[in-house]
Protein backbone atom coordinates (compact mmCIF):
# COMPACT_ATOMS: atom_id res chain seq x y z
CA UNK A 1 0.00 0.00 0.00
CA UNK A 2 3.51 2.29 -0.02
CA UNK A 3 2.81 4.95 -2.64
CA UNK A 4 6.99 4.60 -3.22
CA UNK A 5 6.53 1.04 -3.59
CA UNK A 6 3.89 1.13 -5.88
CA UNK A 7 5.63 3.93 -7.89
CA UNK A 8 8.63 2.03 -8.05
CA UNK A 9 7.45 -1.22 -8.79
CA UNK A 10 5.39 0.74 -11.91
CA UNK A 11 9.11 2.17 -13.22
CA UNK A 12 10.24 -1.76 -13.13
CA UNK A 13 7.18 -2.38 -15.25
CA UNK A 14 8.07 0.32 -17.67
CA UNK A 15 11.86 -0.11 -17.79
CA UNK A 16 10.85 -3.63 -18.64
CA UNK A 17 8.47 -2.59 -21.92
CA UNK A 18 11.32 -0.01 -22.33
CA UNK A 19 14.02 -2.59 -22.18
CA UNK A 20 12.27 -5.25 -24.49
CA UNK A 21 11.15 -2.96 -26.99
CA UNK A 22 14.81 -1.52 -27.34
CA UNK A 23 16.13 -5.29 -27.49
CA UNK A 24 13.17 -6.23 -30.21
CA UNK A 25 14.23 -3.54 -32.44
CA UNK A 26 17.55 -3.80 -32.50
CA UNK A 27 17.41 -7.57 -33.61
CA UNK A 28 14.97 -6.83 -36.08
CA UNK A 29 14.15 -2.60 -36.18
CA UNK A 30 10.74 -3.21 -38.86
CA UNK A 31 8.90 -4.83 -35.80
CA UNK A 32 5.94 -4.06 -34.00
CA UNK A 33 5.93 -4.02 -29.94
CA UNK A 34 2.49 -4.24 -29.13
CA UNK A 35 0.53 -4.21 -25.62
CA UNK A 36 -2.69 -5.62 -24.44
CA UNK A 37 -3.21 -2.92 -21.81
CA UNK A 38 -5.99 -2.65 -18.54
CA UNK A 39 -8.81 0.00 -18.93
CA UNK A 40 -10.57 -0.51 -15.43
CA UNK A 41 -13.55 1.97 -13.96
CA UNK A 42 -13.87 4.97 -15.13
CA UNK A 43 -11.78 6.87 -18.05
CA UNK A 44 -9.70 10.10 -17.46
CA UNK A 45 -10.62 12.93 -20.16
CA UNK A 46 -9.22 12.71 -23.53
CA UNK A 47 -6.59 14.40 -23.52
CA UNK A 48 -5.69 14.29 -20.17
CA UNK A 49 -2.67 12.56 -19.55
CA UNK A 50 -1.70 13.89 -16.08
CA UNK A 51 -5.20 12.59 -14.93
CA UNK A 52 -4.28 8.77 -15.95
CA UNK A 53 -2.32 8.43 -12.92
CA UNK A 54 -5.88 8.68 -11.14
CA UNK A 55 -6.95 5.63 -12.82
CA UNK A 56 -7.13 1.95 -11.74
CA UNK A 57 -4.60 0.70 -14.64
CA UNK A 58 -2.37 3.26 -13.00
CA UNK A 59 -2.81 2.95 -9.66
CA UNK A 60 -3.96 -0.92 -8.85
CA UNK A 61 -2.20 -2.76 -12.25
CA UNK A 62 0.84 -0.73 -12.15
CA UNK A 63 0.31 0.12 -15.94
CA UNK A 64 1.90 3.30 -16.99
CA UNK A 65 0.80 2.65 -20.68
CA UNK A 66 0.38 6.05 -21.72
CA UNK A 67 4.13 6.64 -20.89
CA UNK A 68 4.79 3.89 -23.06
CA UNK A 69 2.76 5.17 -25.91
CA UNK A 70 4.49 8.61 -25.20
CA UNK A 71 7.98 7.28 -25.56
CA UNK A 72 7.24 4.86 -28.41
CA UNK A 73 7.57 2.19 -26.10
CA UNK A 74 4.73 0.42 -27.83
CA UNK A 75 3.81 0.53 -31.23
CA UNK A 76 0.36 -0.59 -31.02
CA UNK A 77 -1.81 -0.53 -27.70
CA UNK A 78 -4.46 -2.78 -27.71
CA UNK A 79 -6.72 -2.02 -25.10
CA UNK A 80 -8.70 -4.06 -22.93
CA UNK A 81 -11.98 -2.58 -23.19
CA UNK A 82 -14.25 -4.93 -22.19
CA UNK A 83 -17.49 -3.33 -20.95
CA UNK A 84 -20.79 -4.44 -21.04
CA UNK A 85 -22.49 -1.17 -22.99
CA UNK A 86 -26.13 -2.83 -21.38
CA UNK A 87 -24.95 -1.72 -17.47
CA UNK A 88 -24.68 2.04 -16.72
CA UNK A 89 -22.07 3.58 -17.09
CA UNK A 90 -19.39 0.84 -18.46
CA UNK A 91 -20.50 2.39 -22.30
CA UNK A 92 -19.84 5.80 -21.11
CA UNK A 93 -16.56 4.27 -20.02
CA UNK A 94 -15.60 2.13 -23.09
CA UNK A 95 -15.82 5.16 -25.37
CA UNK A 96 -14.31 6.93 -23.08
CA UNK A 97 -10.51 4.75 -22.61
CA UNK A 98 -10.69 4.92 -26.80
CA UNK A 99 -11.08 8.23 -26.99
CA UNK A 100 -8.55 8.99 -24.17
CA UNK A 101 -6.07 6.53 -25.89
CA UNK A 102 -6.82 7.92 -29.47
CA UNK A 103 -5.58 11.39 -27.79
CA UNK A 104 -2.53 10.46 -27.17
CA UNK A 105 0.88 11.71 -29.40
CA UNK A 106 4.61 10.05 -28.97
CA UNK A 107 6.92 12.71 -28.29
CA UNK A 108 8.22 12.77 -32.34
CA UNK A 109 4.41 14.07 -32.84
CA UNK A 110 3.29 11.01 -34.43
CA UNK A 111 0.36 8.77 -33.69
CA UNK A 112 0.68 5.94 -32.15
CA UNK A 113 -1.43 3.05 -32.98
CA UNK A 114 -4.49 2.34 -31.14
CA UNK A 115 -7.58 -0.89 -31.27
CA UNK A 116 -10.11 -1.09 -28.63
CA UNK A 117 -10.29 -4.82 -27.57
CA UNK A 118 -13.75 -6.05 -27.49
CA UNK A 119 -15.44 -8.88 -25.05
CA UNK A 120 -18.10 -10.53 -27.49
CA UNK A 121 -18.76 -12.72 -24.72
CA UNK A 122 -20.30 -10.24 -22.24
CA UNK A 123 -22.71 -8.32 -25.02
CA UNK A 124 -25.13 -9.26 -27.28
CA UNK A 125 -24.14 -9.28 -31.48
CA UNK A 126 -26.03 -5.63 -31.75
CA UNK A 127 -23.81 -4.46 -28.81
CA UNK A 128 -20.76 -5.74 -30.40
CA UNK A 129 -21.57 -4.49 -33.79
CA UNK A 130 -22.23 -1.22 -32.43
CA UNK A 131 -19.07 -1.12 -30.37
CA UNK A 132 -16.95 -2.25 -32.93
CA UNK A 133 -18.45 0.72 -35.45
CA UNK A 134 -17.49 3.24 -32.40
CA UNK A 135 -14.27 2.27 -32.48
CA UNK A 136 -13.72 2.43 -35.68
CA UNK A 137 -15.34 6.18 -35.62
CA UNK A 138 -13.06 6.83 -33.12
CA UNK A 139 -10.38 6.29 -36.16
CA UNK A 140 -9.04 3.32 -33.61
CA UNK A 141 -9.11 -0.51 -34.76
CA UNK A 142 -10.75 -2.84 -33.24
CA UNK A 143 -10.15 -6.37 -31.82
CA UNK A 144 -12.22 -8.87 -30.44
CA UNK A 145 -12.08 -11.92 -27.93
CA UNK A 146 -14.19 -14.41 -26.94
CA UNK A 147 -13.49 -16.84 -24.05
CA UNK A 148 -16.79 -17.68 -22.92
CA UNK A 149 -18.48 -21.38 -23.89
CA UNK A 150 -21.60 -21.46 -25.08
CA UNK A 151 -22.53 -23.69 -22.08
CA UNK A 152 -21.49 -25.34 -19.09
CA UNK A 153 -21.78 -29.28 -20.89
CA UNK A 154 -18.96 -27.73 -23.37
CA UNK A 155 -16.77 -26.28 -20.75
CA UNK A 156 -17.14 -29.76 -18.78
CA UNK A 157 -16.52 -31.57 -22.40
CA UNK A 158 -20.09 -33.38 -21.60
CA UNK A 159 -21.08 -31.91 -25.58
CA UNK A 160 -19.50 -30.41 -28.41
CA UNK A 161 -18.74 -26.89 -29.18
CA UNK A 162 -21.47 -27.11 -32.12
CA UNK A 163 -23.88 -29.17 -29.79
CA UNK A 164 -23.17 -25.90 -27.33
CA UNK A 165 -24.54 -23.40 -29.90
CA UNK A 166 -27.32 -24.92 -30.95
CA UNK A 167 -28.74 -24.62 -27.59
CA UNK A 168 -28.23 -21.57 -27.62
CA UNK A 169 -28.96 -20.49 -30.72
CA UNK A 170 -26.19 -19.12 -32.16
CA UNK A 171 -25.54 -21.99 -34.81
Amino acid sequence: SSAEWNAWKRQQITNWVRWTSLEAKLVRPNIWVTAATITYGVPPTAGDVAGYAQTRPYKDVLQDWPNWMQNGYIDLNVLMNYKRDLVPPQGDWYDGWNAFARSITRTDGLQPAVASGLAWYLNPPEVTAAQTERALNENIGWVGYSYRTPTLNVLNQRETTEAGLIKMGQA
